[in-house]
């Protein structure tokens, strides 16, 4: 028998061929059973031959790696991002033997979270006398308070002050400076890349990287470290880039992390000037007279008065995010509609509207650049017809409209957008009397809050919606967007997951009916988080979300949040501001917390007071409110949980992630990753916290 050989041909084979002829005489009934029984047989060879392969990490089944970490002693964590459990196992010896080093410290949190992570031995910036035998120059007490560059770096992960020693313990963040104390720096934003594109211009001779002319933070993309046993440096880490720092170390990041092109011609770094391009007056400080100037905190480019104004400027550059929400050149394409024929593409120069037009009758419409496209646009489907209209993946394009953007069908059409940026205008379902759309699908779209808005992110239009459904019985799927707020038909059914739905303040109304106050639809939020007042016809679900709304002074509003039918439906592990009006609630915040507070009062005092209950309600209410790194859209940090946020909703969500759009980010989990390695990996008697950078 051969290891091809299946086991009931072997046995079959092997018998007197006196049997084999007269079984062949009566149809061959032993063979068949022979067969069957060598099934049994064939499984238990592929088992026999798996036996040399399951010994080993690499090669073994997905079952066994638990079981061959537990043989050298690894504990399996929380499956987050790119974390994979087979690679930690197999680089667990390799880690085991040089325990305790601060390079394998930092390899283990990179490993245990999936974020970029530098260790920092707080003994090294310890002010103490010197040992003569031993001698360290660079400790001191003091600080020269003219170098700019060390000052920027003070409370950082880079920080190289001295400073005298902290008591407190740095795993409940209450010190940090000790001689036991190892400090853990981690950066949770990922680098999300703007590929080389037209600058937004602002003036004759002023650009902008971000492409509605938003500023914008640039961020370095790390290299790997030279070796195991190195630490990370600032090259090594998505560090936001300062003046300062960039114009220092120009030759380590340009053109690496950014480039620039005028004209057509890559600016060489001897060119290059890096400077603070903020407002000043009319226009922006410091500006170039035979270089070209670019500001990294602001994302903005100058070039040289002493040349004519250019024809075009071109940027490559990585921003920041939390994580793959709204438009963005991150992987897509396992979303696109592949079945979908014809597929135009489009790239500059090329007609859009034209493009949409040709694929009335159904397929995609791909943009193949990440340029800007001005203009009007529409889009109308015949009947039983479904139309994509996408950025390839890779690329983020922008439509930056002069007027909203209707989207009209026939009976049982529908219409996906996909990757686009999208401002200047609102997307629109208009009710025509014809309009007979069935289903708009919006994936990894940024409708800009607001509209438009000033560089800065203040929203010009703050109380306009970005997205209208006019047209009645239209099923609308928003699905990892970021846009502004919606108004609907009564007959709307909307599911939004993974999103960000801002109305830009939370007393402006961010989901209603048209008229922005009666009640807009059957409405379904899951992992998603809400900023402003929302009136809807039933909500099917709310799971795992935060929605912030509060009534302004004189509203016409009675009810932050409210479904005309609250026997329908469920409010599940989500944030719901106090007095609001939902279906019936499971775990949801600060109801649950402020039951709980209540009941423990009255087991001291059975019977409370209404003043007690109030002194209760305001206590829970007030303390047990999300906050956030940054509420405007367009910088890095948006909609980031603040690290004062109660556990509770941090940690909140069914699966104890925190609740709202960066829900998919695991942040609890990873925190839980971190702290179970490092119980691991640090040399006995010392004690780590960790901080976040970005």
């Amino acid at each position: 028998m051969t290891e091809q050989t299946p086991v009931g041909a072997w046995l079959y084979d092997s018998l007197p061929e006196v049997y084999r002829s007269r079984d062949a005489s009566e149809g061959y009934p032993l063979r068949d059973f022979l067969m069957v029984l060598g099934e049994t047989g064939d499984t238990l060879l592929d088992e026999a031959a798996r036996l040399y392969d399951n010994q080993f990490i690499e090669t073994c089944d997905e079952w066994l790696v638990p079981y061959i970490g537990a043989l050298i002693g690894y504990r399996p964590v929380h499956d987050v991002g790119r974390v994979s459990q087979r690679a930690l196992v197999g680089r667990w010896i390799e880690l085991v033997r040089s325990k305790g080093t601060a390079a394998t410290v930092e390899e283990v949190a990179r490993g245990a979270t999936g974020w970029p992570a530098k260790v920092v031995e707080y003994f090294q910036n310890l002010a103490h006398p010197q040992f003569i035998n031993h001698l360290r120059p660079q400790v001191h007490g003091g600080i020269d308070m003219r170098n700019a560059a060390r000052l920027e770096d003070l409370g950082s992960a880079f920080d190289s002050a001295h400073y005298t020693v902290d008591v407190g313990r740095i795993a409940l963040r209450e010190g940090q400076h000790n001689i036991h104390n190892v400090g853990l720096f981690l950066w949770r934003l990922r680098t999300d890349q703007w590929p080389r594109h037209q600058a937004f211009q602002v003036g004759p001779r002023r650009f902008a990287l971000h492409t509605l002319g938003l500023d914008t933070q640039v961020f370095n993309t790390p290299v790997t470290e030279s070796g195991a046993d190195a630490l990370a440096g600032p090259v090594n880490l998505p560090i936001p880039l300062r003046r300062r720092f960039l114009d220092a170390n120009l030759s380590d990041y340009y053109p690496r992390a950014f480039r620039i092109w005028v004209n057509g011609l890559e600016v060489l770094p001897g060119g290059l000037r890096i400077c603070n391009l903020s407002d000043f007056g009319a226009g922006w400080a410091h500006a170039p007279d035979t270089t070209v100037a670019f500001d990294p905190v602001l994302g903005r480019i100058a070039t040289p008065a002493s040349s004519d104004p250019p024809e075009s400027v071109e940027i490559e550059a990585y921003t920041a995010f939390p994580s793959d929400i709204g438009s963005g050149a991150y992987e897509r394409a396992t979303g696109f509609a592949t079945a979908l024929v014809p597929v135009t593409t489009v790239a500059t120069g090329d007609n859009l509207q034209t493009a949409l037009d040709g694929v009335q009758t159904g397929g995609a419409v791909e943009i193949t650049d990440s340029e800007t496209y001005p203009g009007s646009f529409s889009i109308d489907v015949d009947a039983d017809q479904r139309l994509e209209f996408r950025a390839a993946n890779g690329q983020r394009p922008t439509l930056d409209l002069t007027a909203d953007m209707e989207i009209t069908g026939a009976a049982e059409s529908e219409v996906s957008l996909d990757g686009l940026l999208i401002g200047g205008g609102a997307i629109v379902v208009p009710d025509t009397g014809t309009n007979a759309l069935r289903r708009l699908t919006l994936r990894h779209l940024t409708l800009l809050p607001g509209i438009s808005a000033e560089p800065d992110g203040t929203p010009l239009q703050p109380t306009a919606p970005s997205l209208v459904i006019e047209a009645p019985n239209v099923i609308v799927e928003i699905d990892s967007c970021v846009l502004g707020g919606i108004r609907c038909h009564p007959s709307t059914v909307i599911e939004i997951r993974d999103s960000a739905v801002d109305a830009t303040e939370t007393v402006n109304v961010a989901l209603a009916a048209l008229d922005g106050e009666s009640p807009g639809g059957r409405v379904t939020l899951g992992e998603s988080t809400v900023i402003g007042k929302i009136n809807a016809r039933v909500f099917t679900l709310i799971s795992n979300a935060i929605l912030m709304a509060e009534l302004a002074t004189g509203d016409s509003w009675t009810i932050p949040i409210q479904a005309q039918d609250t026997q329908t439906g469920c409010a599940r592990f989500s944030y719901i501001p106090p007095g609001s009006k939902v279906p019936r609630r499971y775990r949801c915040q600060p109801s649950l917390a402020l039951a709980e507070a209540m009941a423990a009062a009255k087991e001291i005092t059975p019977v409370l007071s209404p003043a007690q209950e109030t002194a209760i309600t305001r206590r829970v209410e007030g303390r047990m409110r999300p906050g956030f790194n940054e509420r405007r859209y367009g910088r890095s940090a948006y909609l980031q949980l603040r690290n004062s946020t109660p556990v509770r909703i941090k940690a909140g969500a069914d699966d104890e992630s925190e609740m709202g759009v960066w829900h998919q980010v695991y942040q609890p989990q990873r925190e839980s990753n971190l702290l179970t390695r490092l119980d691991e990996f640090l040399p006995s008697g010392l004690e780590a916290g960790f901080f976040y950078e970005t």
